[in-house]
């Protein structure tokens, strides 16, 4: 009857001591480490590989120890696991050992002797050392994706309850803003009949004027307060963009606050599949956003390219840029830098892309200025 080799004291020693390393790994990626660097100082060996597995379950050499570098193999078989190190200078003898855990494959260990094996006393090591590791590893992948679907979750539900409070909110904001539409429309009448009765030099013709202006810039906040809170599906036909862009650039120009702003479009031919009335409000915003960010003395370009699969759209202008600090909350409703402002124009902006299946994202440019990019699905020729 064979009789078990049990470890010697030095061995057991080794193998506490590395249970303990793995136990106090987390990374995944630590562990192959910990045993390349146990295998090669304890088991007397010339040359140590480690291997693990991708998602798709292909080779990866994690750890190397002894050479400067290997070449992964194509496969974890023990042929392939030979031939990894059996050119390397001085090694007599390969040998590998799988790591596999609870009915999983992680990896393998491949160690170049100089001799016929592992040092004297010390020929369980290797099996020990593997099963050790591939015990880690398996728990570390599986605390890995554990924190993973806890993060997911919380962020789902932290997104569930800000969603609920923001449609609360739009709805609240949507009663106010059509409660307080029908006046200012009143009110903006009478003020129009009654500059018509001063004479452009005087004061009081200056002074109605400015009230128009604050009126204007009310009702477009109403405006966004409306289509924040009542977002409607978009009605999408077939646009050309460089004939869309320009009309929007002659009716920008129009706007008192863009009287000296250098508008310049570089649009291709092409044609987007949107609704023009919303995009219209959305590269308006983004225009006046412009002329808000150059104080109204700055160049703004609105570019349009078309691909085979997508139509982008560029508002840039040379302001100073959008504060570090401040891009994350770009987009988040009620978020402004502006003295008057509703913090609504880029969270409706996006809700509109988004409507039509698109992005809207922010780049700074170099070395100033800021761009708003638009990718849209392509639409129809």
């Amino acid at each position: 009857m064979r009789r078990l080799a049990l470890p010697t004291t030095d061995a057991l020693d080794a193998i506490t001591t590395f249970s303990r390393q793995v136990a106090d790994a987390e990374d995944p990626e630590v562990i192959p480490l910990l045993l390349a660097d146990a295998a090669y100082s304890l088991l007397g060996a010339q040359v140590v590989a480690v291997l693990s597995t991708t998602a798709d379950g292909s080779p990866l050499l994690a750890a190397v120890r002894g050479v400067p570098a290997l070449v992964a193999p194509d496969s974890l078989d023990s042929e392939a696991a030979r031939l990894l190190v059996a050119t390397v200078p001085g090694v007599k003898t390969v040998r590998s050992w799988l790591l596999t855990s609870g009915g999983g494959l992680f990896g393998a260990l491949v160690v170049g002797f100089g001799a016929a094996g592992p040092a004297a006393g010390r020929s369980g090591l290797p099996e020990a050392f593997a099963d050790i590791a591939a015990t880690g590893l398996d728990r570390a992948f599986r605390t890995s994706e554990l924190h993973r679907t806890i993060h997911e979750l919380v962020h789902s539900r932290e997104e569930l309850a800000r969603s609920a409070s923001l449609r609360s909110l739009g709805q609240m904001a949507a009663v106010v803003a059509h409660e307080v539409k029908n006046p200012l429309t009143s009110i903006g009448g009478v003020l129009q009949v009654l500059r018509k009765g001063f004479t452009p030099e005087t004061q009081e013709f200056a002074m109605v004027g400015k009230v128009l202006a604050r009126l204007a810039e009310l009702d477009r906040m109403v405006d966004e307060l409306l289509a924040f809170g009542r977002p409607r599906a978009p009605v999408r036909r077939p646009t050309q963009c460089r004939t869309f862009l320009e009309e929007i650039a002659q009716m920008y120009a129009q706007d008192p606050a863009a009287a000296q702003m250098r508008v310049v479009v570089d649009a291709h031919e092409g044609t987007a599949d949107l609704d023009p009335g919303m995009f219209q409000r959305v590269l308006f915003n983004l225009l006046l956003n412009a002329a808000h960010a150059t104080n109204g003395a700055g160049t703004v370009t609105l570019r349009c390219r078309t691909g085979s699969d997508r139509v982008e759209l560029v508002v840039s202008d040379d302001g100073p840029g959008v504060p570090e600090a401040d891009r994350p909350r770009l987009f988040e409703p009620f978020f402004t830098t502006k003295v008057r402002g509703s913090g609504l124009g880029l969270a409706v902006a996006r809700q509109v892309v988004e409507a039509h299946g698109g992005t809207l994202t922010h780049l700074p440019v170099e070395p100033h200025g800021a761009s708003f990019v638009i990718r849209l699905p392509r639409g129809p020729a």
